[in-house]
């Protein structure tokens, strides 16, 4: 679901309009730090060494590195 938004909303990089470019970098821009600070959290309550955490948290976490990656190659794909 998460993915499938950040793919729609990738869209607005790719548009020809500059407002609409910027507006769709910048709120790519504060959804990959929301998920980073979301990664953060998780750190900090089980610790930096994730093959440490709980299986489930383990899932979630790379699932929420998995959406980082997403929307970090959105972005750079678009400025490339």
């Amino acid at each position: 679901m998460v993915g499938r938004i950040i793919f729609d909303l990738s869209h607005a990089l790719d548009e020809d309009k500059q407002e609409i470019r910027e507006r769709g970098f910048a709120l790519l821009g504060l959804v990959l730090n929301a998920l980073i600070q979301d990664m953060h959290g998780r750190e900090a309550q089980h610790g930096e060494q994730h093959g440490t955490w709980p299986a489930d948290a383990q899932q979630d976490g790379a699932n929420l590195l998995r959406i980082i990656d997403h929307v970090a190659e959105r972005l750079h794909d678009a400025t490339a």
